[in-house]
């Protein structure tokens, strides 16, 4: 089975986890700067609503509403993660993982 390298990548992270279970303070570690796009959506957005009026209003509402609402939804997924993974370690067979990480990916 060739993978492709979107899988590769997958698989390198399950098998890092397999050594080292998933945590939620090494998931913030590696999405550091989507998760800080996020707080500063939520921060521009209360900015704007509490500082303009009429039409700036809701944007400003729309913006941090949308902010809270995606990081609060990764890091819900995230915290899943962890929940989830002994199961996802027990029923992985690592050797195929190892098998399948030593070819090279396709193109």
């Amino acid at each position: 089975m060739k993978l492709t390298p979107l899988q590769q990548k997958l698989l390198k992270s399950y098998h890092c986890s397999h050594s080292a279970p998933p945590t939620i303070g090494r998931f913030i570690r590696r999405n550091w700067a989507a998760l800080a796009l996020f707080a500063f959506l939520i921060v521009a957005g209360l900015y704007l609503a509490m500082s303009a009026w009429g039409l700036w209003f809701g944007v400003g509402c729309f913006a941090a509403g949308m902010g809270f609402g995606s990081l609060s939804r990764v890091l819900r997924q995230a915290a899943c993660s962890v929940k989830i993974w002994p199961v996802v370690d027990q029923i992985t067979d690592w050797n195929k993982v190892d098998s399948l990480l030593s070819e090279p990916p396709s193109s």
